[in-house]
């Protein structure tokens, strides 16, 4: 059953779910990235994709640029789900969006049950983003940058209006991804798993362990074989990778 609200869709039996797990999704990408998510995890799993403006149903809003303004906004549909056990998950932009929403969940809900925050094709987000260099290439250089990421085939770009639409939202989202900006002292006490591809162009290995700092609780990295999009060219072991990790945490609620 899928339920959607304006930020927020639910997948799943309510009834059955022992917990959720929050999705935040890559720059460019949607909720509907975790459509399916469901029947990956099982009936104990509730899987809540965020949907961001710009995009899917919410093509219509203009996308945000400011990462305070969008988990603002995102908080009061959000914070009613953290009644139940939550695993924040997300990728690439979504990573360093999901772990700003966790700080600012503990800020308000010190009692929160926010069981841990598995971070994807991220470097953390005490390390500044060079928009500057992004800003600067042309728009060919950019479109090539965009395709050595993969997720997005050349044959999107080769549609003038797929690839107004695309280039909009792409660097909407670079903006949105440079505004995350923690210092090097704002932790949080959740878990956090940090997952990366081991030929990544944008995240390298030793960047993946900056999660580290993020927190004072316990803290896995997992390299997995692929690019930035791992979980697209192998989602056989990326999906292994995460039923561990969600029955791990399904085990510490026993």
């Amino acid at each position: 059953m899928m339920q959607k609200k304006k930020w927020i869709s639910h997948f799943g039996d309510v009834k059955k779910a022992r917990l959720r797990i929050i999705c935040f999704p890559f720059g460019g990408g949607g909720a509907s990235s975790y459509r399916l998510w469901h029947e990956i995890f099982g009936s104990e799993v509730e899987i809540c994709p965020v949907h961001l403006p710009g995009r899917e149903s919410r093509y219509g809003e203009e996308p945000c640029l400011d990462a305070d303004v969008l988990v603002n906004d995102l908080l009061p549909e959000l914070l009613p789900l953290l009644n139940c056990p939550s695993i924040f998950f997300g990728y690439s932009l979504g990573a360093a969006l999901a772990y700003k929403t966790v700080v600012e969940c503990s800020k308000i809900v010190r009692d929160n049950k926010i069981l841990s925050l598995i971070c994807c094709a991220r470097t953390s987000p005490n390390k500044k983003i060079d928009n500057e260099y992004f800003t600067h290439l042309s728009q060919e250089e950019f479109i090539e940058y965009i395709i050595t990421l993969g997720g997005i085939s050349r044959s999107t770009f080769n549609d003038p209006e797929l690839r107004t639409m695309a280039l909009k939202l792409l660097r909407s989202d670079f903006m949105l991804s440079s505004s995350i900006i923690e210092p090097k002292d704002q932790m949080v006490n959740t878990p956090i798993y940090a997952i990366g591809g081991d030929t990544d162009p944008s995240v390298s290995i030793n960047e993946l362990q900056g999660w580290k700092r993020c927190t004072s609780g316990e803290f896995k990295s997992f390299i997995l074989p692929g690019g930035h999009f791992f979980m697209n060219e192998h989602p056989v072991k990326f999906h292994e990778l995460l039923n561990d990790i969600v029955s791990f945490e399904k085990g510490r609620l026993n």
